[in-house]
């Protein structure tokens, strides 16, 4: 049986107060790392004010302390520890428990927007019944087993989707372009940078998750 994939958005109270005191920013989740105390987190944090965003956090109460951020370019790479409260609503623990993966998981103001891979339906079930046990809501986007001859995922989250239709109404995509970052940025309720950030990576993942493997599929048929 292949795995089941799952596109969700949850309302996790990881990082909620951070979201709201620093409503632009946004975080991609690179990896949990269980420790004897509780867990750790890494990812990546894409925001415009720095300091805002490391004030945040560190007043999170779901994040015990700010372990390390380190600026990478126009991201900062960001490890925190959790706090017990951030530890117990952690779903992570279900996932390794059951051999499913995280694919994706972009968090912003509006909540969790994950893509996960379940190894199974069972897998599945205590998932979300653990998430509805804790008062955790969620809201299921779609459910699906990929099959490569009739289906592929784009990659995209909630937030870069909605960007790139979005700029593309807008006439963002026109040569020559009918409107800018800035309009787009207003029309979307953030920052032009911000605006920036998510077109550039939902691009990439159109790019990645429909472009190469299409490419790919057509040299496989071509033979070379």
């Amino acid at each position: 049986m292949s795995m089941v994939y799952v596109r969700f958005r949850l309302d996790h109270p990881i990082f909620r107060e951070t979201l709201r005191q620093v409503p632009e920013a946004e975080l991609q989740w690179v990896r949990n790392t269980p420790t004897s105390t509780g867990s750790r987190l890494l990812f990546w944090a894409s925001v415009e004010d720095g300091d805002a965003f490391r004030r945040a956090v560190a007043d999170d109460p779901t994040v015990e302390e700010v372990v390390r951020t380190i600026p990478v370019d126009d991201r900062y790479l960001c490890q925190v520890e959790l706090t017990e409260s951030g530890t117990d609503t952690d779903l992570y623990p279900i996932l390794l428990d059951t051999a499913s993966v995280v694919r994706d998981a972009t968090v912003t103001v509006d909540g969790w927007d994950c893509h996960f891979g379940f190894a199974d339906s069972a897998a599945i079930a205590r998932f979300f019944d653990t998430a509805r046990e804790q008062g955790i809501d969620f809201e299921i986007d779609r459910v699906y087993e990929p099959r490569r001859s009739d289906d592929f995922d784009t990659g995209l989250t909630a937030a870069q989707r909605e960007a790139l239709v979005t700029a593309l109404e807008l006439g963002y995509f026109e040569v020559p372009r009918t409107e800018g970052l800035e309009t787009l940025g207003e029309k979307l309720d953030i920052s032009d940078t911000a605006a920036s950030e998510r077109i550039r990576r939902g691009t990439r993942s159109l790019i990645t998750n429909v472009v190469l493997p299409d490419i790919e599929s057509a040299d496989e048929l071509s033979g070379q």
